[in-house]
């Protein structure tokens, strides 16, 4: 009897602990990163670029900055879609962008 209890004293609080513990949400370390860029090759600061998953729908959004440089990080692996828009310019959409783990 007293093995019983020691075991349940001992197991108890690892059980709780196991129990209560939070789950932590994937981590993702894939990333789109690039330039907007007009036909001559000069940067275009200040486009809007939108990000959407196809499987899921979750739009991000982001701005060039004044090197026409833009990144979406932690991004899920799957399928997206991103639309480039630019005062000046027409709307340009890639349909296919494939987004691998850890790439």
């Amino acid at each position: 009897m007293q093995r019983i209890k020691f075991t349940f004293k001992t197991v108890l609080p690892l059980l709780i602990a196991l129990l209560v513990s939070p789950v932590l949400p994937a981590q993702y370390r894939a990333a789109i990163q690039g330039a907007v860029q007009d036909p001559t090759g000069a940067a275009v600061p200040g486009a809007k670029l939108t990000l959407t998953s196809k499987e899921t729908g979750h739009v991000q959004t982001t701005t060039s900055d004044a090197d026409g440089t833009y990144n979406f990080l932690s991004l899920a692996p799957g399928d997206y879609s991103l639309d480039v828009e630019a005062t000046g310019f027409s709307k340009k959409t890639f349909a296919d962008v494939v987004v691998a783990a850890e790439q």
